[in-house]
């Protein structure tokens, strides 16, 4: 699904995790952010954030925010985190105002069920269904994206839920084609 990212929302994700745990590995917070997206595509039929996830080899990464990030790390650049190695901290407060309801519900769930997990715990459990496919696809055509449909089918979406994600890929599709043309 092509949503809209929207990088204040990521941020504000980020931080809120951050705040409930502590400073954690870059790898465990892009696993819980992956696993409260599949609660959240699977119950609600759409992304926290609008965050993209890929495929790397040790697990899903929402893009954009590693790709933020490590770009500010290595220019030594400080911003609403503090990065140190491999881990990383908040500094600001999340902004509640980007979260819904239902975000925070599966946040804290993702966060109650992986923040403790080991490295090896994390990658295994999140090289599921959904990251396999994106890895199958990877090979030729250099996209390593993981579908929402497949995080959602993988999460435990009913067939009226995984009907619901793909309309709204194709009218996202749509509109998208529709606003080349103008």
């Amino acid at each position: 699904m092509s949503t809209i990212i929207d990088k204040s929302e990521i941020k504000a994700v980020a931080l809120y995790v951050l705040k409930q745990t502590g400073t954690i590995s870059l790898h465990t917070l892009s696993k819980i952010m992956y696993f409260a997206q599949m609660k959240h595509l699977s119950r609600y039929g759409r992304p926290i954030a609008g965050e993209n996830f890929v495929a790397m080899d040790h697990g899903p990464v929402p893009f954009t925010l590693y790709i933020s990030t490590t770009k500010m790390h290595k220019k030594g650049i400080q911003s609403s985190f503090h990065i140190n190695g491999y881990n990383i901290g908040a500094i600001d407060e999340p902004d509640m105002d980007e979260l819904s309801e239902t975000d925070i519900q599966c946040l804290n769930e993702s966060i109650k069920e992986n923040a403790k997990l080991s490295f090896a715990a994390l990658r295994q459990k999140s090289h599921g269904p959904a990251y396999r496919n994106a890895r199958k696809k990877d090979l030729g055509r250099n996209d390593n994206s993981i579908e929402e449909v497949d995080i959602a089918i993988e999460g435990g979406a009913d067939q009226g839920m995984v009907d619901y994600i793909l309309e709204i890929k194709e009218l996202h599709r749509h509109f998208a084609d529709d606003s080349k043309h103008c």
